[in-house]
């Protein structure tokens, strides 16, 4: 089995038939408590929400955020149905968040845990939820940009100006000529 911080618990069993003890067969059975949410933040850009558990759980690839977020409230949250869901780690679900999100740090998110199970098996799914609250990244990455155009204009001369850049969503800019 993969390596888990979960402790594991074996049980034996020993079934004797009541006549003949030579007819006897054993058995153990090994498991685990689901897994947990240890945390869930936001990644340093703003535009993934990071949630992590306290086990490899057995979620794989990309996945139908609705399978984790169902309510109304949450699905507009995240900005369903243009957000994706993957697990990237075992033990790492990541929300990549919709056009529309409008999720803000300290707000709540409930998850649902009815698909979620250990990676080994030796867990059943939590069949509950969990309340998330969402907190700022560890770091953050600011945003930066980078302006295209002539290094020099004539008082009568036209420029083009360009702009490219990376942002965390919800950035907004604005433009203005300090001499007209």
């Amino acid at each position: 089995s993969p390596p888990s911080p979960k402790p594991s618990h074996e049980v034996f069993l020993t079934v004797e038939a009541a006549g003949d003890a030579s007819l006897a067969a054993a058995a153990s059975v090994i498991y685990r408590d689901a897994p947990k949410v240890l945390s869930s933040s936001f990644d340093s850009t703003g535009t993934r929400l990071v949630v992590t558990f306290d086990q490899p759980t057995d979620g794989i690839s990309v996945v139908p955020c609705d399978d984790y977020f169902s309510g109304d409230a949450d699905s507009a949250l995240i900005g369903y149905p243009s957000a994706i869901c993957t697990w990237n780690q075992p033990d790492t679900l990541t929300v990549l968040l919709g056009n529309a999100a409008t999720i803000l740090p300290s707000q709540t998110l409930v998850l649902s845990h009815l698909e979620i199970g250990s990676q080994d098996r030796a867990a059943d799914t939590n069949r509950g939820v969990t309340v998330l609250t969402i907190s700022l990244p560890v770091v953050k990455t600011p945003p930066s940009i980078v302006l295209i155009g002539p290094t020099s204009v004539g008082e009568c001369d036209t420029a083009s100006l360009s702009v490219e850049g990376t942002t965390m969503r919800g950035t907004v800019y604005s433009y203005r000529s300090l001499n007209p």
